[in-house]
């Protein structure tokens, strides 16, 4: 047997290279071994034996000097402030799970990288790196040296921010040709299956049965690509997946065609061949399509409660989805408030934390003049900027969707992956047993059993009832006012153990409540100068505040904000510092009285003045929640003092536990230790202060008011006025769960019913290519209406009526006007 190569598995012919106790193809096979063996990186070859990409072709370095050109660097990049950089780049080598561990990897590596995230399905990487440390040609080097260089070409430094929709239509070319040799070989054995080819010149039926062979050649060498593909890549792999069946099915039925022809002077199947990929590829068509109007790429300005202030020609302001952004609007961006497109700064000064782009947590400073990227969120106060582009949806959804931001949850995927591993073992086991046990008696039908066998039992259902129902029950909880980051997010949902809640902002009206007065009194010029300052964060105390002091012209040359804590900042040279009492008075001790109420207090150029009380409102149905949940453990988080336990008393279950003054370190903290016991918590916070806690809890829902709140570290998007559903959105999880679990026994009965009809030798290969598309069609259309049901069910509405087929995402714009 040839030796191959350890690295990348090819040949070894011409060069031979050894290296501690291996052999290599080349010395470039050999280097990127050793580079990964010296960075203890060797689990590659654990993942996937000999999966390396190999170096031959790629000997000679190639020069990639010219992508230090600033200009061409600039067309190329993504992303570039403060020192980080982001490209996207094709690599087409990537052909593998290895491949995708050892790019991930491989900040470890090269120092400079930050991070590197494949997109397996398109070829592509992105890859964030420190400019100081590495240039963009060096990382291009690097990615060469390890056998996946990028595909530059001129399309892609002309066009590399633009992304590509072609949409292919392989697959619909693939149904044509199999569809039309399989209607024109039915058409030629019409006489076969009357039994009249012995009627007239028998010179007739040879003839037909080669012009069979010739249109079944282009289904076997063109319709049938992706089938050979995939099961080849899983025996490359060492896996053995659903497709490899398939494959054996089509080599089986032609070849024993041919022979039927050229030996015994029968017809052979070759019909059957080509119905069986004819209805194959209407069941992939049909999956496909169905895929493709569930809308996984979903539109921001409809699935999201975000929008952005607009500042018009004569100086008023309006509230707009984010959607209508147009090139040159001048746009009104908060403190903490996410940017949503790549701007220009115009007024004030910017500090920008891009670390849900890059993850780099260090703020930028911008002037004005400066470019400011999308996904960077203002750290400092209210700022002007003027946008460069209309809104890039995609590129938003992808920061919602970063793999930093992701949790891990695999209960539906690992049994539906345990699943398919085993049954394509024990399929072939099954069918070759069905084979051996005829082939005595007859060996034609041995061949049907064989082949009916293979084609009749398929795991496909299976794969498909996750997604199906998944998918769907996220459309009807999102027409309910929950906005899930994907659809295996309803099984966190589903999964959910201890309920925690964040008090202020989420538990009660973030933009309404009672503020009163203790102190020496503000004059007008203070009250401006206190409400500029508050008015520039998203705080929901400082929003109450906004609303009750007086607004006027003021300069802000100053101005930071302390999560949890408060605002410092200097207003027309006079220095403000606004917060709670530990923040504005640190060393001074508080009276009975004090602690007893719910303050913000004010300093104004060193001089204590006193405290504004809130009385908070609190949202309307919240009895009704906590009576829905008052069987689950629930946790109440409040950075506010314990004035407001006789109010929250009244909601909440005796067994309820309340803890007041917390920080946002110490909600962190809280659900850490929950979650380090094996307990799935629910946090439900505003997304400002709860950022952590969001992060780390099994599942983090931002409960927004209003349209500016935005958290990408969180796993849903809750329309505040909707929190009293929580518990159904959790029955509406556990019930597409329960309804995945069903359509798997389905598919299983199907399969049984399918193989025990298939060993008998009553079905032939064709009514089984039939079946097999109907079985998945079946188990589509099942969970889609038992979803359906069970969403009408559970939020007992007739607006949740919702067809797959048709649906379009719900707009905000009933929203926008109720906040306008």
């Amino acid at each position: 047997m040839a030796e191959t190569c350890f690295h990348c598995g090819e040949p070894i012919d011409k060069e031979r290279v050894e290296y501690d106790g291996k052999v290599f193809c080349c010395h470039g096979c050999k280097e990127v071994y050793h580079i990964l063996k010296e960075n203890a990186l060797e689990d590659f070859y654990k993942l996937n034996p000999s999966s390396g990409v190999s170096k031959k072709k790629n000997a000679q370095s190639k020069d990639f000097s010219f992508l230090n050109n600033p200009e061409i660097a600039e067309k190329i990049l993504q992303f570039r402030d403060g020192g980080i950089a982001v490209v996207r780049w094709s690599l087409p080598q990537i052909h593998c799970s290895s491949c995708i561990w050892l790019l991930e990897n491989l900040p470890k590596l090269q120092k400079g990288i930050i991070s590197v995230i494949v997109n397996f399905p398109k070829g592509t990487a992105q890859i964030t790196f420190r400019e100081a440390d590495i240039t963009l040609a060096q990382v291009a080097a690097v990615l060469d040296h390890i056998g996946y260089p990028p595909a530059l070409s001129q399309s892609s430094l002309t066009e590399a921010k633009k992304e590509e929709k072609s949409y292919d239509r392989t697959l619909i070319y693939q149904l044509a040709v199999a569809g039309f040799a399989f209607g024109n070989i039915m058409l030629l054995s019409i006489p076969e299956y009357f039994g009249m080819n012995n009627i007239g010149d028998e010179n007739f039926a040879y003839y037909f049965r080669f012009v069979s062979i010739a249109l079944s050649l282009p289904v076997l060498l063109y319709s049938s690509q992706e089938y050979y593909k995939s099961a080849w890549a899983g025996l490359r792999s060492g896996v053995i997946n659903i497709d490899v069946p398939i494959v054996l099915g089509i080599f089986i039925i032609f070849f024993r065609s041919i022979y039927e022809v050229f030996v015994l002077h029968e017809p052979g199947f070759f019909d059957s061949l080509a119905g069986l990929l004819f209805f194959l590829l209407i069941g992939k068509y049909f999956q496909r399509r169905t895929y493709e109007r569930m809308s996984f790429d979903r539109d921001y300005s409809s699935y999201f409660p975000i929008a952005v202030t607009r500042i018009l020609t004569d100086g008023s302001k309006e509230l707009i989805p984010i959607s209508k952004i147009a090139k040159d609007d001048l746009l009104l961006i908060h403190s903490d408030e996410l940017i949503p497109v790549d701007a220009e700064l115009v007024e004030g000064r910017a500090y920008i934390d891009n670390s849900f782009v890059t993850g780099e947590a260090m703020p930028v400073t911008k002037n004005p003049g400066e470019k400011i990227y999308a996904g960077g969120r203002q750290k400092g106060e209210k700022i002007v900027v003027k946008a460069l582009r209309p809104l890039d949806q995609s590129y938003l959804t992808s920061i919602w969707n970063q793999p930093t931001h992701r949790k891990d949850v695999k209960i539906i995927k690992d049994l539906t992956d345990k699943i398919s591993k085993r049954f394509t073992i024990w399929l072939l086991i099954v069918a070759i047993l069905g084979f051996l046990a005829w082939l005595p008696f007859d060996a034609n039908t041995a061949i049907n059993v064989l082949t009916a066998v293979l084609i009749v039992a398929c795991p496909c259902a299976l794969a498909l009832a996750a997604p199906f129902a998944e998918s769907n029950m996220m459309l009807h909880l999102g027409r309910n006012g929950l906005y899930l980051k994907d659809a295996p997010t309803v099984e966190q949902l589903a999964d959910v153990q201890h309920y925690v809640f964040d008090k202020t902002g989420t538990l009660t009206v973030a933009s309404d409540g009672e503020a009163t007065y203790q102190g020496i009194p503000l004059t007008d010029e203070e009250q401006i100068l206190v409400h500029a300052l508050v008015s520039n964060s998203l705080h929901p105390l400082s929003r109450i505040l906004s609303k009750k002091l007086l607004s006027g012209s003021a300069e802000i040359t100053e101005f930071i904000e302390e999560k949890g804590a408060g605002l410092t900042g200097v207003v027309n040279g006079t220095k403000l510092k606004i917060g709670s009492r530990s923040f504005v008075l640190p060393t001074t001790e508080q009276s009975e009285e004090e602690v007893q109420n719910s303050e913000v207090h004010i300093e104004i150029d060193g001089r204590y003045r006193g405290f504004f009380t809130i009385q908070n409102k609190y949202r309307e149905n919240l009895k009704d929640l906590f009576d829905a949940l008052k069987d689950k453990p629930i946790t109440i988080l409040s950075g506010d003092n314990d004035r407001e336990l006789p109010n929250l008393r009244k909601f909440l279950p005796e067994k309820a536990e309340i803890r007041f003054f917390q920080k946002p370190t110490d909600k962190l903290q809280y659900i850490e230790d929950l979650e380090s016991k094996g307990v799935k918590t629910l946090m439900a916070g505003d997304g400002l202060n709860d950022a952590g806690a969001l992060m780390r809890s099994h599942m983090g829902i931002s409960v927004a008011e209003d349209v500016y709140t935005f958290s990408p570290a969180c796993d849903a998007i809750l329309e505040a006025s909707h929190l009293y559903k929580l518990p159904k959105y959790v029955d509406a999880a556990k019930s597409t769960v329960k309804i995945i679990q069903e359509s798997f026994l389905i598919s299983l009965l199907y399969n049984l019913g399918g193989l025990s009809f298939a060993l008998a030798g009553v079905l032939e290969p064709i009514v089984c290519a039939i079946l097999m598309p109907i079985s998945s069609i079946t188990v589509v259309v099942y969970v889609v209406l038992r979803t359906q049901a069970a969403a009408k069910r559970i939020f007992n509405s007739s607006d949740n009526q919702l067809d797959i087929f048709s649906y379009q995402p719900v707009t905000k714009e009933a929203h926008l006007e109720e906040v306008r």
